[in-house]
């Protein structure tokens, strides 16, 4: 592709914005005598934009602001958690990561502070409410074009988020066996196609198997590729759901 053609793909982004730059002319590209063209910040500027737009659409905004800067470390556990999501967002090749256990411990916290870094990257991320989500996607089986664009969504994204993975799935002793199916079609293409998740749950990975090892068997094994182990489970204890904090009786 020659040069001319490069500049006319790269000014779309520019383009695009509701008003021009003063320093570009709204064309993306600065022209300078005897110098190839460079890109001017008002691309940075217009990216930034674009991922405030997609947090917004990806997040209600109670969980907005959530950042790694912001996550409150008040005991190890918290730490560790932290340390692997940090980890997780630093490492090698293609991953996932499970954050499991305690409710209220701050697994979404870093499930959204994973997101933004990974925004800031140009990845295409989607959040999949589980329970939301799965009454959306049941109600709309029938109207195949509805249905096919959520799937659609879900399997081919750069990195889904499933938050409350198994929410209400489960209750008692019943298992809702239409949800595991779903779920089942989503988890296997993106297991076939190396395609990462980000999941965070109530449910630990052995409760898991228990209830579908197909599922649990692929999650599994897709935290622990490319000599990483991203399988984070927080044991439930007293004193560890900071939505519980404030409620002791004297």
């Amino acid at each position: 592709m020659n040069l001319q053609k490069k500049m006319e793909n790269s000014t779309i982004v520019s383009a695009t914005k509701s008003s021009k730059c003063s320093i570009c002319d709204g064309i993306g590209w600065i022209y300078e005598l005897n110098e190839y063209p460079h890109r001017c910040t008002c691309i940075n500027d217009y990216l930034a934009e674009k991922k405030n737009e997609k947090i917004k659409e990806l997040f209600s905004e109670a969980y907005s602001d959530y950042t790694f800067d912001n996550f409150k470390i008040e005991d190890e556990y918290q730490k560790r958690m932290k340390q692997k999501a940090v980890e997780f967002v630093k490492a090698k090749g293609i991953n996932s990561i499970l954050l499991l256990g305690q409710s209220g411990s701050g697994k979404t916290h870093l499930a959204v502070s994973i997101a933004k870094v990974l925004l800031d990257r140009g990845a295409w991320i989607e959040l999949m409410p589980y329970t939301e989500d799965m009454i959306y996607i049941k109600q709309n089986m029938i109207e195949k074009e509805q249905y096919q664009k959520k799937m659609y969504k879900y399997k081919n994204c750069n990195y889904l988020i499933i938050d409350d993975f198994l929410k209400n799935t489960v209750r008692g002793n019943t298992v809702n066996e239409k949800d595991f199916g779903i779920i089942y079609e989503i988890i296997d293409y993106r297991y076939k196609y190396k395609k990462p998740v980000i999941i965070t749950s109530e449910y630990f990975i052995d409760h898991m198997f228990k209830l579908n090892e197909s599922i649990a068997g692929r999650l599994k094994e897709m935290v622990t590729q490319n000599g990483y182990n991203f399988l984070v489970q927080i044991s439930n204890k007293e004193g560890r759901n900071y939505r519980m904090r404030g409620m002791e009786k004297i």
